[in-house]
């Protein structure tokens, strides 16, 4: 069995809660509208820093065996 509940509010607070929920709709349609724009942005920097990353361990792999070539080179 649904409960219902019922309840009685003035003409300025049933027009003061209608604005309320424009306002609310109406930042919710804005959100809905940006989320390709913003989903898109969130791609391209998590590419950005993906290549990053692997430019760094690419860098990284270089410098240890420079270090290890300079080691062979020094026990010598």
């Amino acid at each position: 069995m649904e409960k219902t509940i019922t309840f009685e509010i003035t003409e300025s607070q049933a027009e003061k809660f209608e604005k309320r929920l424009d306002a609310t709709l109406e930042i919710l349609t804005k959100m809905e509208k940006e989320s390709p724009e913003r989903d898109a942005r969130f791609d391209a920097t998590r590419q950005e820093i993906l290549q990053n990353l692997s430019e760094a361990e690419e860098k990284m792999t270089k410098t240890s065996e420079r270090i290890a070539e300079w080691g062979v080179a020094l026990e010598k």
